[in-house]
């Protein structure tokens, strides 16, 4: 008989409040109630039958419902059948002295041999227990091991990314699917990652989380051991990504800082000026120039123009003045040369100081005149982009908007009566 036909049989033959019945028990009550000392009644806590999570509702009347539930009933009995038994770590009860039994249950036993079974039960316990820890350590070693490979730490790396990117409200159905099997093959496991959390792993990266999540040895990974680790590789990589945000804002603090400073150290102590003596056109040029860019990104409006204009407006300012004024407000540096342009074009009375609204004036006109500059570059390229666009449309629209010819060869076109002839040539010949 097939599972199938198993299960249809099994819904078939029971009812929905007997399938309830038989995958949730009612727990066992006692028949005779045990007798408790009066001291420590009132220490004892009252027990309480366990009632089951899952109510008797509409759903099970639905097919697929039940379907599912056995499903998962025997994927839980096929993984606890799959696991090795584990010896147990208890010493068997021996009998309290004094107590009667039968003989046929209790044999009658000498101190002697009481003392070597009570000897032989500790011996046992220990060795269990030594055995246990030792392999408690080797697979401790062997995780610490593993955590070296290359490999491994890709695929932590990997998973953690996962586990810090996930939200835990957006699983879908298959997710809680693949959870409710306790136990995930290699196979299963690499497509379980795959689907939910597009985490692809390499043969080599899988090989090493499904030893490294193997506690039993069964080659296996628990389902629950599954998603205590990929919790974890999700916290680990959090934090790592954590403070490596930390480092790059202390680094950018840093390098702003020192950008600060060198600008503080270069631009507002005093600088001794020095006018050259003679100087170009192209000095008057790169003067203007540099000038000309500062103005057009200040801001004639703000109150800090105010104030500005409020330095040019007092008495006239020599070389030195003007240069170290023009260094502090507008961090535009001028070489002894631009000084010397700068002061015979505005020093118009030839006395070695210069007007300071006629010269705010004048770097008000220069920001005008290179705004519109820009202004009409930008149109320039605007147009000769557009251009481009209106070509490239015209050509794309000639080579595939119209229908194009295919060019056909056709094979050479042969008369019957050739073909005829050509064949009962030989015929005669013999």
């Amino acid at each position: 008989m097939t599972v199938v036909a198993a299960k249809q049989e099994i819904m078939q033959t029971y009812s929905a409040s007997e399938l309830y019945e038989i995958l949730y028990p009612a727990p066992a009550k006692s028949a005779t109630p045990q007798a408790m000392p009066r001291r420590a009644a009132h220490k004892a806590p009252t027990l309480r039958p366990s009632a089951s999570s899952v109510e008797l509702d509409e759903k099970w009347t639905d097919l697929q419902w039940l379907t599912n539930q056995l499903h998962s009933m025997e994927l839980r009995i096929e993984s606890e059948a799959r696991r090795p038994e584990q010896p147990s770590k208890l010493p068997l009860a021996t009998p309290k002295r004094g107590t009667e039994a039968p003989p046929d249950e209790h044999p009658v036993v000498s101190a002697k041999a009481a003392r070597q079974q009570a000897y032989m039960e500790r011996l046992t316990a220990r060795h269990y227990g030594k055995r246990e820890r030792r392999r408690a350590t080797a697979a401790r070693l062997q995780r610490h091991a593993l955590v070296e490979h290359d490999a491994t730490q890709t695929a932590i790396h990997k998973l953690g990314y996962a586990a810090a990117m996930f939200k835990p409200g957006s699983f879908s159905g298959t997710y809680e699917r693949a959870l409710n099997s306790e136990v995930m093959t290699p196979t299963m496991l690499d497509d379980f990652l795959r689907r939910n959390f597009d985490v692809k792993l390499t043969p080599a990266e899988l090989g090493c989380v499904v030893r490294f999540m193997d506690v039993n040895g069964d080659g296996c990974v628990d389902a629950t051991e599954f998603l205590r680790e990929f919790w974890k590789f999700g916290m680990v990589e959090h934090r790592r990504a954590k403070e490596a945000r930390l480092r790059e804002k202390q680094r950018a603090e840093r390098r702003d800082a020192a950008l600060r400073a060198t600008a503080l150290a270069r631009f507002a102590s005093p600088r001794p000026v020095t006018v050259a003596e003679t100087y170009t056109v192209e000095d008057l040029a790169q003067a203007e120039d540099s000038l000309a860019n500062a103005a057009a990104d200040f801001d004639n409006d703000s109150v800090y123009a105010h104030n500005i204009r409020q330095l040019f407006d007092g008495p006239p300012m020599t070389a030195a003045e003007l240069a170290d004024t023009i260094r502090r407000v507008w961090h535009v540096c001028l070489t002894s040369s631009q000084i010397a342009a700068i002061m015979a074009t505005y020093d118009v009375d030839q006395n070695g100081v210069v007007d300071g609204t006629e010269f705010y004036h004048f770097f008000t006109a220069l920001g005008r005149r290179e705004r519109a500059r820009r202004l009409r570059v930008a149109n320039l390229d605007k147009a000769r982009r557009r251009h481009r666009a209106d070509v490239f449309q015209r050509r794309v629209q000639a080579t595939y908007g119209s229908v194009r010819h295919a060019k056909i060869e056709w094979p050479e076109t042969v008369k019957v009566k050739s073909i005829i002839r050509a064949k009962t040539a030989p015929a005669a010949s013999q």
